[in-house]
């Protein structure tokens, strides 16, 4: 909360005998922001996708109905679901009219009402727990309360919610409200703040004049215009995307300890936070920016590790899993909570692996070579390889005046791998001591046994494909199998893949139209498959080598999120649970990267030089953004997420037709090959 409004409404509390607080979206918050997402969670977790449609509207009917029946506008949870099993025995009793027999009718009928009866109590029972596990404090208004308790003020909750007293008390009770003298709930009194009928009868009960009342609350229709209709004080809460992720952050670490992030890993990453054993954690406040990154890897990259954690430990089936750096980092640390210690951090990139996997220079080896793409210059494409002993004089030879030369067409790409056909023989000496290099490595880490079984985030499965040359070059006959989050559904990963061993787990969720559309913003979920430090450059002759480059700070909150949603949630590691935590883990990486809010797309979509692979100092290259500018640069510009650039509110109207047209195009061409 602003401290300009902390102060405005400490002023209140002075002036006021009784304060009655909002209860969600103001004393506390939901870990996923809102109910529908807690059904959306559930429906997954007891195998009903429907479960949020069903759900609102049982509880739609529920409204209407004790509204119609008993006159009051609020059922509780249990009459939600006791009016939805009445409904089911009423449907399942007409079905059973015509039965030859009244006794096996009868007995029909109560054999279902049983199972119905018994399904009813598990299913409100796992809402009722999920609602609890879901709350958690706003540390801003922890402050408020602490204040107005302290000036001797006689604290109430006042809430329009379909959760019982009990429930109410043990959720306050854990978020550090034990002390609140009087609760004013719906379900119980049968009176709304909606509809201000809860009002008169607050102050009926609290005894005192309506404006010796102040109400705090979120909602301006509710808490504050109805609540003024009966000259009750208001103060409209307004703060709460502001103070969420604060809160969530402080919720998580003053109640656990961090897996990892030592006082080095946070200096490393140049995140504007201090590490806890430097500063008590009360006082890190966390910035608009850094709330977001850490929303993201909470709300939606948390989930999807809990789906792809239980998956992977199925398919390892208890093997030492080597997974991939950088993109198996958060991997190594969040598996010991699915109970499986021996996932082993391997130092591996696209980079490290390509000149080991070359043993000639022909049609397929060529392609695997950079340049990939328009807009580096040539020197920066012989730096990404490190190659010796191509001077000036091969680059002239082939039309190039100087390795500054940015390369802007395909002809250009063309020509430099015309330099690596002139310099064959020095580029595979160099690519035999790289393999020698990486052999000595492998063999330290045990991976040259009976088998290996690798995880990588995926996409094309390029390291795949260089792995198994590079073991093919080297003897090894070990069985290499991997298992990947997803994917493509292309020309270019049949070819990589064709005859090896793997499974992908998002292949196994999504229809490949739907897969096709999330992997096509693979760039945006690299960001859940990354480690704040440099990627592995080669293996070197004197040990391992990295790159040199900025660290970014997004990326350890972001992986600091989905770390503490794993924590919070590890109560659902179970075997029953895990099919529903494998279909829940998809729902919102969908939502992300087909359907982007604005936000998303400007936050997500700035971030600049994300491929390293096509990286240039010619020209930025955004996830996203695309500057007109840059189209005149470079007309085959790299497009990382098409739905993200249509969402990205500084990207022009013709930017976006530019988009649109050159991906119809490419697909068009796609189909017809």
């Amino acid at each position: 909360m602003r401290a300009e409004a902390g102060e405005e409404l400490k002023k209140k509390i002075d002036e006021a005998a009784v304060v009655s607080f909002d209860l969600y979206d103001t004393l506390i918050f939901r870990k996923q922001g809102e109910p529908q997402k807690v059904f959306r969670l559930m429906g997954c977790l007891v195998q009903r996708p429907d479960w949020p449609r069903v759900r609102a509207r049982m509880q739609r009917r529920a409204y209407r109905d004790v509204k119609n029946t008993y006159g009051y506008p609020h059922p509780s949870l249990h009459e939600i679901y006791q009016h939805q099993c009445a409904k089911r025995a009423a449907d399942r009793q007409k079905m059973h009219q015509n039965a030859k027999r009244a006794a096996d009718r009868q007995k029909t009928h109560q054999c279902t009402k049983r199972a119905a009866d018994r399904l009813r109590r598990i299913y409100e029972t796992i809402e009722r727990r999920l609602e609890q596990n879901e709350a958690f404090p706003n540390r801003a208004m922890q402050e408020i309360y602490r204040y107005a308790k302290n000036a001797g003020r006689r604290v109430v909750v006042t809430t329009d919610m379909y959760l019982e007293e009990n429930d109410i008390r043990k959720i306050l009770t854990a978020c550090g409200y034990q002390d609140v003298e009087a609760i004013y709930l719906s379900s119980e009194v049968k009176k709304t703040k909606y509809d201000g009928s809860m009002y008169p009868y607050l102050i009926e009960k609290e005894r005192v004049r309506p404006g010796r009342i102040l109400h705090i609350g979120n909602d301006e229709h509710a808490d504050v215009t109805m609540a003024g209709r009966f000259g009750i004080r208001t103060f409209y809460y307004i703060d709460g995307d502001r103070d969420f992720a604060d809160s969530l952050y402080y919720a998580s670490h003053s109640e656990m300890p961090r897996l990892s992030a030592s006082r080095t890993e946070v200096q490393k990453a140049g995140i504007d936070h201090p590490d806890r054993s430097v500063m008590s954690v009360s006082k890190i406040v966390l910035s608009s920016q850094n709330a977001f990154w850490y929303l993201m890897g909470y709300q939606i990259g948390g989930p999807f590790y809990m789906g792809l954690c239980s998956w992977i430990k199925e398919k390892a089936g208890g093997r030492k899993l080597y997974c991939l750096s950088r993109d198996g980092y958060n991997l190594t640390r969040v598996m010991k909570k699915f109970g499986m210690d021996h996932c082993i951090y391997l130092y591996a990139s696209r980079r490290a692996l390509l000149l080991p996997a070359i043993d000639r220079l022909g049609e397929k080896e060529l392609a695997l070579l950079p340049p990939y793409s328009c807009g580096q210059t040539v020197g920066e494409v012989l730096d990404y390889l490190n190659l010796e002993g191509i001077t000036d004089a091969d680059l002239i030879r082939q039309g190039f005046s100087a390795d500054t030369d940015v390369i802007r067409t395909k002809g250009d790409i063309a020509r430099i791998k015309k330099v690596y056909v002139e310099k064959e023989s020095e580029i595979l000496k160099q690519c035999a001591k790289e393999r020698m290099n990486l052999e000595r490595y492998f063999r330290s880490e045990g991976l040259f046994g009976r088998e290996a079984l690798f995880f990588d985030s995926g996409w094309n499965g390029t390291s795949q494909y260089l792995l198994e040359r590079i073991y093919r070059l080297l003897g090894a006959e070990t069985d290499i199998k991997f298992l990947y989050a997803g994917l493509k559904n292309s020309s270019k990963s049949a070819e990589y893949l064709g005859g090896s061993h793997y499974e992908a787990f998002m292949n196994e969720r999504l229809r490949p139209q739907k897969l096709n559309a999330v992997l096509d913003g693979a760039a945006v979920l690299e960001l859940f498959f990354s480690e704040d430090a440099p990627a592995l450059q080669r293996y070197g002759d004197a040990g391992l080598e990295f790159e040199q480059c900025r660290q970014n700070g997004y990326l350890a909150w972001i992986n600091q999120g989905l770390e503490d949603y794993i924590s919070h949630n590890s109560f659902l590691i179970k075997d029953r649970w895990m099919a529903g935590l494998q279909r829940y883990a998809l729902v919102g990486i969908e939502e992300l990267l087909t359907m982007p809010s604005v936000r998303q797309a400007e936050q997500i979509g700035n971030i600049e030089n994300v491929d390293s692979i096509s990286a240039g100092s010619y020209m930025k290259k955004y996830i996203a953004r695309i500057p007109v500018r840059s189209l005149w640069k470079n007309p085959f510009l790299d497009i990382y997420w098409e739905r993200g650039v249509y969402r990205h509110p500084k990207n022009s109207l013709a930017a976006k037709l530019f988009v649109f047209t050159r991906q119809r195009i490419a697909q068009w061409k796609g189909r017809h090959k």
